[in-house]
């Protein structure tokens, strides 16, 4: 996760930096765009990004749903980029306050409680807070499938109501081209273009077959059905 954020966090200073002017991303190929020029002076101040200047960033969109504070679900949502930043930071954290912990308190030191209420008391704190990080983190990952599951409905919707438009306009065309086939009677052609439209095998078959033979085709295809 840390590398994947240190690449996303190069790569979109690269693309919406301050210094970025001549930069962009080509959708196709998914890689940054720029003159020679352009990038050699960007390079000059920022060498980390010289190895993004030949290769494809494949999944930048995806990393920017994951990464990007702006698509988080609530404003005071946390990715789960911000969880494991929190998670090394409390480590860091409770390995301080266990080496804080007094070993060698004279005998007069009455008022400081004994090593065994110390260790209880760090050793309770640091149970409460990994309940607290592992639930933090769970619904970090939460939110973050939430929105790639958004995405991914979203592109489907769009893809189903693609192929039902194709559908549509494949099945208009295979009865206009059954009406040239002046051997086939009005109920063969309505037969045929029903056995046709529900199988896209047979729509692809259809079209391969040339249209001196398609009759032919049409009557093999209504003899067998």
């Amino acid at each position: 996760m840390r590398v994947l954020r240190e690449n996303f966090n190069i790569v979109h200073a690269l693309l919406t930096g301050p210094n970025c002017s001549g930069f962009g991303r080509d959708p196709e190929t998914k890689m940054v765009t720029a003159e020679d020029a352009v990038w050699d002076a960007y390079l000059t101040s920022h060498p980390e990004a010289k190895k993004f200047r030949d290769v494809p960033i494949k999944y930048y969109d995806e990393l920017s749903m994951i990464f990007g504070k702006d698509r988080a679900i609530e404003n005071l949502a946390e990715t789960p980029a911000d969880v494991v930043e929190e998670l090394e930071n409390q480590e860091v954290n409770d390995t301080m306050e266990t080496s804080q912990i007094p070993v060698n308190a004279s005998s007069n030191d009455s008022q400081l409680p004994s090593n065994s209420v110390f260790d209880s008391d760090v050793t309770s704190r640091r149970q409460k807070r990994k309940r607290d990080d592992a639930t933090i983190f769970v619904e970090g990952v939460q939110s973050a499938a939430r929105i790639i599951a958004s995405e991914i409905r979203e592109s489907s919707c769009r893809l189903s109501r693609a192929l039902g438009e194709e559908d549509n306009e494949n099945k208009k065309i295979i009865y206009d081209e059954l009406k040239k086939l002046s051997g086939l009677t009005m109920a063969e052609r309505h037969r045929a273009h029903f056995l046709i439209g529900c199988d896209s095998s047979k729509v692809s078959l259809f079209f391969s077959v040339p249209d001196e033979e398609r009759e032919i085709w049409v009557k093999s295809l209504l003899e067998f059905a």
